[in-house]
Formats: structure tokens, sequence, C-alpha cells
């Protein structure tokens, strides 16, 4: 019996005959180089990472496992320091991972934060209790019909911070073969962040020194 993680089992799968339009699709158009690393990194019940590197004079591909969701979540902005220290109350802890901001179970607290912290008012989720026993799903569907001015706010957050998290294993992994987004988050915000820019703009700015 042999025992995989999870993202190297999505490793595998990359390197299994996809095709763009029917297994993935593309946020971009820049042309990948088929002997770079690939990265790839998915927002679901945590925030998995994994990369693929291929040796200088090798035919195939070899997959990583990674643990780069506990790594510190890195504030930018005020807004992301209130999350951040609303994050901290609500685990009671002193150190908050990137998963912990960026992943199923952060999108319900998003929802509570705006609410309470931030002030802002929903048509939906008005009692504490709604706030509490709602889930990812039920926030990411209103959100996208756009029956609920924080859920709206939710998504187009919770898209920023997955695009500094995108960021971040680029510059570290600089995977000019392509960065695969995974999980079931990217699945739910596919067309989101396809058709959005939030996405692609936060992604840029993480990588503009590099880019420079």
């Amino acid at each position: 019996m042999t025992f995989l993680n999870d993202f190297v089992t999505n490793g595998y799968g990359l390197l299994s005959n996809i095709k763009e339009g029917e297994h993935y699709e593309k946020i971009n158009n820049n042309e990948v180089d088929n002997r770079g690393p690939i990265a790839m990194i998915g927002a679901g019940t945590g925030l998995g990472h994994g990369y693929l590197v291929k040796h200088e004079h090798g035919k195939y591909y070899h997959v990583f496992a990674s643990e780069g969701g506990h790594q510190d979540f890195a504030p930018q902005n005020e807004l992301q320091w209130g999350f951040h220290k609303f994050l901290a109350e609500q685990y009671n802890v002193s150190h908050i991972s990137v998963e912990r901001a960026v992943s199923g179970p952060a999108v319900p607290l998003m929802l509570q934060f705006f609410i309470e912290i931030e002030k802002m008012e929903s048509p939906i989720f008005k009692s504490h209790e709604q706030i509490k026993n709602t889930t990812s799903y039920d926030v990411i569907k209103h959100g996208l019909d756009k029956t609920c001015i924080v859920c709206e706010k939710v998504i187009e957050f919770f898209v920023e911070l997955y695009a500094s998290a995108a960021g971040n294993i680029s510059l570290l992994l600089l995977p000019t073969g392509g960065l695969y987004l995974l999980g079931g988050l990217s699945w739910a915000l596919e067309d989101y962040m396809i058709k959005e820019d939030v996405f692609r703009v936060r992604f840029i700015l993480i990588n503009y020194f590099y880019l420079e």
C-alpha cells in the first residue's frame, strides 16, 4: 500500500493528458516553458501547495509536496491587518498562517468580519447565529448571484488574498511551466477569476519587482 500527499496526486494528474477548455481554463494567455518548473496552489478545506520540476537532462517531471500553507499570513493593508487580528482572536492563537486566511473555513469568517467588525449590512445575514452557521458555499453563491453586497465583498477580498498567495509561490519557484490553481474554491470562483481583473491585478502587483 502506498500513501500519497493530495498535492502529489494532483501533480501526477497535471502530467496526464489534460486539455485546455475541457479539464482546465487559462486566466491569461502567457506561453509556458515545457521544461520549466510547475507550481500548484489550491484553496479548499486548506491551502495546498506543491510543485513539479524536470531535471535539466531528464525526460520526466518529479512531483513534490509542500506545506507552504503554513507560511505566515502577511497582511498588505489596514483591512487585511484587521482581518489578521480578527482571525487571531477567533482561533486564540498568535501565529496566523496563510491557510487560515485563504481556505474554505475562512470564507464564513470573512463574512462575520465584514458584518461585525467593518459594520457592513447584509440583506440576508442579519443575526449572529445566521452568520456563524453559514457555509462558504452559501457566501459564494450569494456573492456570485449579487444578492448580498457583503458576500460580493467577501469574494473580492478572498480572491485578492488568494492572488497574493499565488504570487508568493510564483516568486519562490519561478514556475515558467505554469501555475495551476486547484481546490474546490478555485473551481467555484473560476468564472469570477477569469472575467474579473481582481486576481490578475493583485498577482501582477506581487510579482511587479521580478517582472520589472
